[in-house]
């Protein structure tokens, strides 16, 4: 059984996950949680990883613990515990006329460590934490046009994620 250990100031809630050690995947396919010494550095090898989607520019000012006030996030680190290999975010959304709602952000895996089954557990851990929250529907945000997605989307889809016939608008500001 995996264990969980928590970081934060009560208004988020960070775990983390040393996926990279291939020993541990194949003893009992249960990764050790540890927890994350957050800092500068790893902000900013976040900021590199949200680089990887969009070619806007991550302002200076950018802060996750600010982003994912209410949120589950999942950072997945090196067995060195140096560098921040991935991350998912899970926000629920609330109450609505169709139930309870939560949003898993892109799921980001770096890419020198894609391939490795960090994406696939990433969205395993936060598809168990949906169910335990009582969640009625997910929803997974991924840019198909993104020749990085195309991947990511397949891996989505194997997971029981599928591509509804409506059409989902964004507005940016």
């Amino acid at each position: 059984m995996e264990q969980l250990t928590r970081k934060g100031d009560g208004k988020f809630l960070w775990l983390v996950i040393d996926f990279a050690s291939k020993r541990a995947q194949k003893l009992a396919n249960i990764l050790p949680f540890d927890l994350l010494l957050y800092d500068e550095v790893v902000e900013q090898q976040i900021r590199d990883l949200l680089g990887q989607l969009t070619s806007r520019e991550i302002p200076k000012s950018f802060c996750i613990a600010e982003i994912v006030n209410e949120s589950y996030v999942l950072v997945a680190l090196n067995p060195e515990r140096t560098m921040v290999t991935g991350i998912g975010i899970l926000t629920p959304c609330g109450p609505s006329f169709l139930g309870h709602k939560g949003i898993i952000e892109e799921i980001i895996v770096h890419r020198a460590h894609r391939r490795n089954g960090i994406g696939r557990r990433i969205l395993t851990l936060l598809v168990g934490r949906a169910w335990n929250m009582h969640l009625t529907e997910l929803q997974l945000t991924s840019n198909p046009k993104n020749p990085d997605r195309r991947e990511a989307i397949l891996l989505y889809l194997s997971e029981g994620f599928s591509q509804p016939d409506t059409q989902f608008l964004t507005r940016e500001f």
